[in-house]
């Protein structure tokens, strides 16, 4: 029982520390993810920078007469050029015939001009496009003013001026990031030499990676190619007026594992030394259990050895009491015979001579062979026959080899009979029969009851002697039955000694 108990313990601390360490996964997962929303808010502040400056290049075109934007523009670039990304401003202004009126920052050429003079839906108000080696994202609209001229106004960024400032942001969450458009294409990375570059050919994202944007509750773990360690990888959607793609922001695993590990150890740790503690506690319980038994089984076994010398010492005392006993009878019974029949009672003395020699040597058992004790039994009746010849009636059964091998205790059949012969009447007119049957391992003396009408106590020394000789062998079917018709005596055999 003890053992199933060990057992079931040591599997439950097992189960709580895999628990434990599962928790503690969860939490790095958590971590990881609260680290990619932190990035990512940080990184949307400036998008929505972005638009707001565009909008307030709007609203400032709006209120601002066509003679005083070039004053105006010059103005809001010399405030911007320290401001980190809007550096460079610029507008055209064009009559309906698309003739040049006024200009301010920007070549009558730019790409992102031409497409909007071609364009008038205005569906895509941001281009980016490489010029002399450099990448740029020009923001553009146009205003209308009432002489029929429109002005094309915005702002053009420098990607890799884009790049070293956003580089700044949010230094101290451990992650990176990748911004690109739909088609793929990157403007803002770790590696500058990337930006302008197809995130899908140089990274292992692909397309159905995007379709699946915004799954940042369980972010998959894969191999960086930038750092080449396992990373969590967090992809979800980057969207706002001037902008429309995804970003990618990419937490280490070693991070999260370095603060793992020192807990993974302790939990083990902890784990093995409860195992071996409960293991100590558990060897020195049962030892100090099996000394405990140990000294109740010593006890048990000094109790048995003293209760069987006490029972011996009763036994020999019954033993003592019922020798002596058969012989004042015999002798009593001598005495009557040898006024009554001389000849019979020398008859009656030499059987008398021939069964004391068993009395003389009884066994230190206490128990004889049940051949012995029949022979013994016959010399008695044949005794008790001289005195009662029909008054008395003894039957014997027959007995097999195997049955006259066992075992009875010294006595037993000599102890029944003469009950039997105690205390009940016996005359011609009522004999009294006496039978010595066997069934199963049992021996029955069964005698009619005519019980005596001055009959003295029974002293039942001699069915105590045979309790005591059973009980002490571990037999406890010695039995005494009386009916109104017989009176029954059941020894058990015993097999052996």
């Amino acid at each position: 029982m003890s053992t199933i108990i060990l057992i079931i313990t040591i599997g439950a601390l097992f189960i709580l520390s895999l628990s434990i360490n599962k928790t503690n996964e969860e939490n790095n997962r958590l971590t990881s993810t609260k680290n990619f929303q932190q990035k990512y808010k940080a990184l949307e502040a400036e998008l929505l920078r972005i638009d707001q400056h565009q909008n307030s290049l709007s609203r400032l075109v709006e209120i601002t007469d066509a003679s005083k934007l070039s004053s105006t523009f010059e103005t809001v670039t010399q405030l911007n050029q320290y401001s980190g990304i809007f550096q460079s401003h610029w507008f055209v202004v064009l009559d309906s015939t698309n003739t040049l009126i006024d200009s301010f920052g920007i070549k009558h050429s730019n790409p992102l001009l031409d497409y909007l003079i071609k364009n008038d839906s205005l569906s895509n108000r941001s281009a980016i496009y490489k010029s002399n080696d450099s990448l740029y994202w020009t923001l553009a609209d146009r205003y209308s003013y009432s002489n029929s001229n429109t002005v094309y106004y915005g702002f053009t960024l420098n990607l890799q001026r884009v790049h070293e400032y956003l580089s700044t942001i949010d230094v101290v969450t451990p992650n990176y990031a990748y911004i690109f458009d739909k088609q793929g294409l990157c403007i803002f990375h770790p590696e500058i030499e990337m930006i302008g570059k197809n995130v899908y050919e140089f990274s292992n994202i692909t397309p159905n990676d995007t379709a699946q944007a915004g799954n940042i509750k369980n972010p998959p773990i894969v191999l960086s190619e930038y750092l080449n360690i396992d990373t969590y990888r967090f992809i979800d959607r980057f969207k706002s007026d001037s902008f429309n793609g995804y970003i990618s922001i990419n937490f280490p695993k070693v991070n999260l594992d370095e603060n793992l590990q020192p807990i993974k150890a302790n939990t083990y740790w902890i784990f093995i030394i409860t195992v071996f503690l409960i293991g100590c506690i558990s060897y020195f319980f049962n030892r100090a259990n099996r000394k405990a038994y140990a000294e109740k089984e010593l006890l048990a076994v000094e109790n048995e050895k003293f209760n069987k010398e006490k029972a011996l010492v009763q036994l020999q005392q019954l033993k003592d009491q019922i020798n002596p006993h058969f012989l004042f009878n015999s002798l009593n019974s001598l005495y009557m015979l040898v006024d009554i029949n001389p000849k019979e009672a020398k008859k009656f003395t030499l059987h008398l001579s021939k069964i004391y020699r068993y009395l003389i040597h009884p066994p230190s058992e206490n128990l004889i062979k049940l051949e012995e004790e029949l022979n013994f039994i016959k010399e008695y009746i044949n005794l008790q026959q001289i005195r009662f010849s029909k008054e008395l009636s003894f039957e014997v059964d027959d007995f097999t080899s195997d049955d006259l091998h066992k075992y009875i205790p010294y006595l037993g059949l000599q102890i029944a009979v003469e009950n039997a012969l105690k205390h009940n009447i016996a005359t011609k007119e009522f004999p009294l029969i006496i039978k010595i049957d066997k069934v199963d391992d049992n021996i029955f003396v069964i005698n009619n009851l005519q019980k005596k009408q001055n009959s003295e106590q029974p002293s039942n020394f001699g069915h105590e002697y045979l309790r005591k000789i059973y009980t002490f062998y571990g037999e406890k079917h010695f039995e005494i039955e009386e009916s109104q018709q017989y009176y029954i005596c059941k020894l058990p055999l015993i097999e052996h000694l």
